[in-house]
């Protein structure tokens, strides 16, 4: 018989591995790389970006950690995934868990002053709920509601909150320091938290886990030199689009665009 003390000891395991598992898939898996990291050319004291990477040294030993921890059990178990699972049948899975989150999404538009895109965001959130059996299939797409990327961190940026400094955390992975507190964010107000049963709602982020995870296998053969300086670049572009949704450097102002007015 397993006593008491035990079985708290391994739901306290298991929501280690849970959040640590969904904090890595959350930060990384855009720029996900299992390779081992080549040696940059410079000499080791010298930074490549002083000001927007001061710590650079100490993120490429974390770059190192949480790319072995990827290729040790995120890789692996994302392979077997694709191996054995039907591609209809992950695209409905990874359906189902980018409309859970997707009430965030809406949140975001709306603090960040277009409420517009944010009620075509809770439209589609309720057409695919409703129509799309859960969320398991995009029917909202058919009707012209495109899918966003909004979160916290790119709201922050909005509200002219300076990015801070480059970094990466251990299983979050690569970010600029307000896209930890975005982090944050994402972790209390996930919806697993609303599952009664916690190891149900420890599946639910495995699962999610898994499914998000596999849609980036192959992406590392598209890396190219140095891969630290890949990811700090591929990251900090991707998120500069996000914030300006698109638009060009010059030509964006978020008090000229149509889509934060109602019309």
């Amino acid at each position: 018989m397993v006593d008491q003390g035990s079985g708290r000891l391994r739901q306290e395991h298991g929501i280690l591995v849970s959040c640590c598992l969904a904090l890595l898939v959350s930060g990384l898996l855009p720029i996900a790389s299992y390779a081992a990291p080549e040696t940059d050319s410079r000499p080791e004291h010298v930074l490549s970006d002083p000001e927007g990477d001061p710590y650079e040294r100490l993120n490429r030993v974390v770059f190192n950690f949480n790319n072995w921890f990827d290729a040790q059990l995120l890789r692996p178990v994302a392979v077997a995934y694709n191996d054995t699972v039907p591609q209809p049948m992950r695209q409905c899975v990874g359906n189902f868990f980018s409309n859970l989150d997707y009430p965030l999404v809406a949140l975001n538009q709306f603090l960040q002053g277009k409420p517009k895109l944010g009620f075509q965001d809770l439209a589609r959130f309720g057409v695919n709920s409703v129509f799309g059996l859960g969320g398991l299939f995009d029917v909202a797409a058919d009707m012209g509601l495109e899918e966003h990327q909004e979160d916290f961190g790119q709201t922050l940026s909005v509200w002219g909150i300076p990015d801070g400094p480059y970094g990466v955390a251990p299983f979050i992975g690569p970010g600029a320091m307000i896209d930890f507190v975005n982090t944050a964010t994402v972790i209390f107000l996930d919806a697993s938290n609303l599952v009664a049963d916690s190891n149900i709602g420890y599946a639910m982020r495995g699962a999610e886990v898994i499914s998000l995870r596999s849609d980036y296998l192959g992406f590392e053969q598209l890396q190219f030199g140095d891969p630290y300086l890949f990811q700090r670049d591929t990251y900090l572009q991707r998120r500069a689009f996000l914030v300006r949704d698109g638009a060009p450097m010059e030509d964006h102002d978020f008090l000229a665009e149509d889509d934060f007015f109602f019309e």
